[in-house]
């Protein structure tokens, strides 16, 4: 698959509609054989790999190529013939992809403003670069704020200055550190 775009969805419906649309998303591990094994139309269309189901919750998680393909699961909805409503958080840090789509204000992802990423990168054996550990956190600015106060003793008064807190705590240039908006998008 190209780059990967990360989709993590949360449903809400009556019981036996979500059941219908969750075993419409178990018969198969991709959305074209879930299309195409239904004959519902745009099968073509339909991208992205059923990675994790969970049915006590009502979430899913989809990889998809290069970007969210929330019109596919549209579609999924639209042929159950239900009203179902969803919120989905999609991630592709390559194509700069940090978004909450949340039309009918869910609030699954209402806390997400922020995605910070930490890579601690060291050296193998025979030299080579190998990342060592890998942190991710979704988390509201004023969160954010007092972690970086909590573990730098340096009380932030902005996003970036507590971003540049965290950066001059740096061990090495090994490390790095990312903070990315989440974009609330209809």
């Amino acid at each position: 698959m190209a780059n990967i775009c990360v989709n993590e969805y949360y449903f809400k419906g009556d019981e036996k509609a979500l059941e219908k649309l969750f075993d419409l998303f178990e018969e198969n591990d991709s959305l074209a054989k879930t299309f195409k094994n239904n004959k519902i139309e745009g099968a073509d269309k339909a991208k992205g790999i059923i990675c994790d189901i969970d049915r006590e919750s009502w979430y899913i998680t989809i990889d998809t190529p290069w970007h969210p393909y929330r019109e596919t699961i549209d579609s999924l909805i639209s042929y159950t013939g239900e009203n179902i409503q969803y919120c989905c958080y999609s991630e592709e840090p390559g194509c700069e992809i940090f978004q909450v789509y949340d039309p009918d204000n869910l609030g699954a992802f209402d806390d997400w403003e922020y995605v910070l990423r930490y890579n601690l990168c060291g050296k193998d054996e025979s030299g080579k670069l190998t990342e060592l550990q890998r942190f991710d956190s979704y988390f509201s600015e004023d969160f954010f704020l007092a972690l970086v106060e909590r573990i730098s003793g340096k009380v932030p008064t902005t996003v970036d200055d507590g971003l540049s807190i965290l950066r001059s705590l740096k061990r090495d240039d090994n490390t790095e550190i990312y903070l990315n908006p989440i974009k609330a998008v209809s």
